[in-house]
């Protein structure tokens, strides 16, 4: 056999393996009656779909995240994605490789998701105030909810990066329930501060702006909940026995020199000037993702 096409079967014996792992604790899991996986969610297809991901995921130094990655942190990435029941392949998350270990990080659209499943979330929209428009709000005294009363816009100032002032969402629950997050722009740019500062802030300021104070509720709405479906990840018992039975199956099984994949273009994703792709997770104050520290994110399909 050529040292080519044993490298390659030996990628996909990690691969198999670590499938069977994260399925295998997740049946677990079931029977204990620790998780319920939603009735339009399926771990198997969600799991391939996440290695399409992943073969685009680069490290900083622009290795191949699945194999410059410990096998374990793929394991547990992979397990807290279906987990939470969300796809990579619809922006619902990201892998981002920090040196050996392997992360997954909900985006905003996820955590959406995650509100609309475990919150009672019905509804969420965001919009940007810019110089020039009428905006006003008030608090509900008995409540301290806030609440729009007013927000008149132009065809001039939609879409006015440079005159943005501030943003706000609102929101409502299944019970009929409505609140509002509002920020200022000083706020906004407080909680980009904290994070990288990549191009996305500067060439999309209203989308990203939409999404720090779109985080920023979700969060809220989020953390009011009791649903520990969201922690079963959290449980380290849980994830250091996937994390040795992984190690310990790879080291017998596997090469342990790290190997190329050379039947897969690697090509580092470049930034394209669509609101599709501004999905860059950063870590912010209040809402934002963890900054990628210079690996290469993997697009959405």
């Amino acid at each position: 056999m050529s040292t080519e096409n044993k490298k390659k079967n030996e990628v996909a014996k990690i691969k198999e393996d670590i499938t069977q792992t994260v399925l295998a604790r997740i049946q677990d899991f079931q029977e204990a009656g620790e998780l319920t996986l939603h009735k339009n969610y399926n771990a198997p297809n969600a799991l391939k779909a996440a290695y399409l991901v992943l073969n685009e995921v680069k490290t900083k130094d622009g290795k191949p995240a699945l194999t410059a990655c410990k096998p374990s942190t793929v394991a547990q990435a992979l397990l807290k994605m279906v987990v939470l029941g969300l796809s990579p392949t619809k922006g619902q998350l990201y892998f981002i490789p920090y040196g050996e270990k392997l992360e997954c990080t909900v985006s905003y659209l996820g955590e959406i998701l995650l509100a609309k499943r475990f919150a009672e979330l019905k509804e969420i929209n965001a919009n940007v105030i810019t110089e020039g428009e009428v905006f006003e709000f008030g608090v509900d005294t008995k409540t301290g909810r806030r609440f729009i009363t007013k927000h008149s816009q132009t065809l001039e100032s939609i879409g006015n990066d440079d005159k943005i002032i501030g943003a706000y969402a609102v929101y409502t629950l299944n019970d009929g329930t409505t609140n509002c997050d509002v920020m200022s722009m000083k706020q906004i740019e407080q909680s980009w501060a904290q994070g990288s500062n990549g191009p996305a802030k500067k060439n999309f300021k209203v989308e990203m702006a939409k999404r720090t104070i779109l985080k920023r509720a979700i969060k809220q709405i989020l953390r009011s909940s009791d649903d520990s479906a969201l922690h079963n990840v959290a449980d380290e018992k849980k994830v250091d026995e996937t994390k040795g039975y992984v190690d310990n199956k790879v080291n017998k099984e596997a090469n342990r020199e790290v190997f190329d994949i050379d039947d897969v273009d690697f090509e580092e994703v470049k930034e394209k000037k669509s609101v599709k792709q501004v999905e860059a997770p950063t870590q912010e104050a209040s809402a934002e993702e963890k900054p990628q520290p210079g690996g290469t994110q993997a697009k959405a399909f």
